[in-house]
């Protein structure tokens, strides 16, 4: 009867080491699961947070990553208690910080109390937050063969670690690290997208949106306008004489030019609304949402005005000593059967009236109304 209560007490101790390892191994295949799921660091770390307070005393959770330019590290999630604590900035220099000495040394250890054993991590140092805890867990996070960053656990009861729960933390923080590098990449990835499609709207000479991305402009914009039957306004804008310009100073000092005209027509058309693009050549296009013919004419002449007090010499003018502009101003309130298409070729022969009345000036028309403006009017 002794040999089987004794026989029996270890199977039942065995079962419940196996159940535990169990729960331990499924919690641990839960995370794994769960951070290839999301990139989203944030939601990584709370979730990371939440099952490893399934398998072990956990007061306190961090997660400190390296910073290269400020050659630290930083704690990117710090709780304790499922409470955010400030984070905090260690330099490397720093020799009193539990998490610096894991980091610089790749190495993992627990600290279960403060005793002669654990003196060569605890001697001369503290924790880096709030009041030390009496028994903690520093992890280094490792990618690839590489130290990122680490990862502590702490309680604040002595003496509830172990090389198991070491072991856990240690599977626990490769997981992680994986994690942290997928959703850093793909952080990466997303800012190379966004600034790859701001490059392809504008144009590579000017800076200013090309073509294509005013005609997908130009095309939200209409049926928006149609819908509450507001005014649209395009100017088309033509330098005066340019070949000549290019033909006196050459093409380097004509796209220098062209550069100056950029900055000119943008700081001049103010609202964020509006949409200024080279529409090729020396043309330029702009723009003008619910702004009726009155208002695109004063932008025009504004515009006008602008290059004309620039005074940028043009020796080969028959105008002026100066270089000018020819403004074509077309408004619309866009309709059912009407396009944008019309509203271009508009400001299109506008330009053109323009140019035969003289250049340096304005014309403009609303389909009822027929404003001309010149410089010395």
């Amino acid at each position: 009867k002794e040999s089987y209560r004794i026989l029996n007490a270890e199977l039942e101790h065995q079962t419940k080491n196996l159940r535990d390892a169990y729960s331990t191994l499924k919690a641990v295949s839960d995370i794994g699961k769960q951070l290839t799921a999301t990139l989203d660091l944030p939601t990584i770390y709370r979730s990371v947070n939440h099952h490893v307070k399934s398998l072990m005393p956990c007061d306190v959770f961090g997660v400190a990553l390296y910073n290269e330019v400020g050659n630290s590290i930083e704690y990117q999630y710090l709780v304790e208690d499922d409470t955010s604590l400030e984070s905090s900035t260690i330099p490397l220099n720093q020799k009193s910080s539990f998490a610096v000495y894991c980091f610089k040394n790749s190495e993992s250890f627990i600290v279960n109390t403060m005793n002669e054993d654990t003196s060569q991590y605890t001697d001369g140092r503290s924790s880096s937050f709030g009041n030390a805890m009496p028994a903690f867990m520093f992890h280094p996070l490792i990618l690839r063969g590489n130290t990122i960053g680490v990862l502590t656990v702490q309680s604040k009861k002595e003496n509830v670690y172990n090389d198991n729960t070491l072991t856990v933390l240690g599977i626990v923080a490769s997981y992680l690290s994986i994690a942290i590098s997928n959703a850093k990449n793909a952080e990466n990835m997303q800012s190379l997208n966004r600034e790859l499609s701001l490059l392809s709207k504008k144009d590579g000479l000017t800076g200013i949106f090309n073509k294509r991305y005013f005609n997908e402009t130009i095309s939200n914009l209409w049926y928006y306008a149609m819908r509450n039957q507001e005014p649209l306004s395009i100017l088309m804008v033509d330098i005066d004489c340019f070949k000549e310009y290019n033909d006196l100073y050459g093409h380097l000092a004509g796209d220098k030019v062209l550069k100056t005209k950029s900055v000119i027509l943008e700081k001049n058309v103010k609202r964020s609304s509006d949409i200024v693009a080279r529409f090729g050549g020396d043309e330029f296009i702009i723009l003008l949402s619910n702004t009726d013919s009155n208002g695109a004419v004063q932008v025009a002449d504004t515009i006008v005005a602008a290059i004309n007090d620039g005074q940028i010499i043009h020796e080969g003018s028959p105008i002026s000593g100066y270089l000018t502009l020819s403004i074509g101003c077309a408004t619309m309130i866009p309709q059912a059967d009407s396009s944008p298409s019309q509203l271009i070729e508009k400001s299109d022969l506008c330009l053109l009236m323009a140019k035969k009345s003289g250049r340096n000036g304005v014309h403009a028309t609303n389909d009822s109304i027929v404003i001309n403006h010149s410089s010395s009017d």
